[in-house]
């Protein structure tokens, strides 16, 4: 991982959640089948081989955010790496 900040996903989800307690019960409410655990290593390991999809949600989407989308959807269509 060239850029991630310092500190784990599992400890960055933390930090944003708050505190440990409130991350598990965010956890459970949006995978309540996933162990944390197990879910925050595949992630680590994900990031770390560059293996990861982008989600973006907003109520509109400017023209130039949306052919830099395509782009990198057409990139990772072919199997492209551009890290």
């Amino acid at each position: 991982m060239k850029h991630w900040p310092q500190g784990s996903p599992r400890e960055r989800f933390e930090q944003t959640a708050g505190e440990a307690a409130r991350a598990e019960d965010l956890f459970e409410q949006l995978l309540p089948s996933a162990d944390p655990a197990e879910f925050s290593d595949q992630a680590e390991t994900n990031l770390r081989a560059g293996v990861l999809r982008l989600v973006f949600v907003a109520d509109h989407i400017p023209d130039t955010l949306r052919r830099i989308i395509e782009f990198l959807n057409q990139q990772t269509d072919r199997g492209g790496h551009w890290g």
